[in-house]
């Protein structure tokens, strides 16, 4: 009895490709179109610094059924992933033991889901020395005072500038604090090849974007597209509100006076 031959990378992408865009697409273009998946999966898995780590994906049912869904995500919005400046990341990442394959989408690749649908999205990344001014949950005034933040030390927040028909819809302030609240709980954060670790300022940009999708800030009408956003979303959204950042010449709040009431008297004062 032979033992049952294991499908290659590209083939399992494509073979989950044609199943996904046979329900979108006219049959002459399917084939065609799925091919596409498949060459855009196995470009980013020659430019990874380990392949061999996406042909172990193969060796079980789990790591075939993770393939076959990061190509349906990707086939179904339209987003692949590979290129010098990626839209989506393809990420092998180990679960219980065994390898599996985890669809990302950059911050660039949002930003071309919500402009099918008119919305134009600038995440601004604020540096620590730059100057805000918060009001309501949204930045009124931003006065930067050099660079750009380069690492996460250098990131204050970051404000997510959108727009619809060339006129501002909202700013949100998306606050350090929340981007690492939600980077702790993101299992591409703890992956070997995470892009936390190599691009940390465009994951924090990407994950304010996910951030106002998530609350309706940015609303996406597309299936597709909230389900591509929604695959970096598995973990709860975090109950708590950002906090607001003090400008760099903002006094230290003062504190409240405490009105000290008079001590209750005790059992043992009132018999004495």
């Amino acid at each position: 009895m032979t033992e049952k031959q294991l499908p290659s990378f590209r083939s399992a992408i494509e073979g989950a490709a044609l199943v996904a865009l046979a329900r979108t697409l006219p049959a002459d273009r399917v084939k065609l179109a799925a091919a596409s998946v498949g060459a855009s999966f196995e470009a980013a898995r020659s430019c990874a610094k380990d392949p061999t780590a996406y042909d172990t994906i193969v060796s079980t049912s789990e790591g075939i059924e993770s393939l076959r869904r990061c190509a349906i995500q990707a086939a179904l919005s339209g987003i692949m992933p590979g290129g010098a400046s990626p839209l989506a990341y393809v990420i092998p990442q180990k679960d219980k033991g065994k390898q599996l394959l985890r669809y990302a989408l950059s911050h660039r690749g949002v930003a071309v889901l919500a402009a099918r649908e008119g919305w134009s999205i600038n995440p601004v990344p604020v540096h620590v020395q730059d100057t805000i001014l918060v009001s309501f949950g949204e930045v009124e005034e931003h006065v930067p005072a050099g660079d750009e933040p380069f690492t996460m030390n250098d990131l204050l927040g970051v404000c997510v500038v959108i727009r619809k028909d060339g006129r501002i819809f909202a700013r949100p302030w998306i606050s350090r604090a929340a981007i690492l609240s939600r980077m702790a709980r993101s299992p591409a954060a703890r992956g070997d090849f995470s892009p936390w670790k190599t691009d940390p300022i465009p994951m924090a940009q990407k994950t304010a974007i996910h951030y106002c999708v998530a609350r309706g800030i940015l609303p996406l009408e597309s299936m597709s597209a909230r389900d591509a956003v929604g695959a970096d979303d598995e973990a709860p959204e975090p109950t708590t509100k950002p906090a607001r950042p003090r400008l760099a010449a903002e006094p230290e709040p003062t504190p409240e006076p405490v009105r000290e009431q008079a001590p209750t008297p005790s059992d043992d004062d009132e018999a004495m």
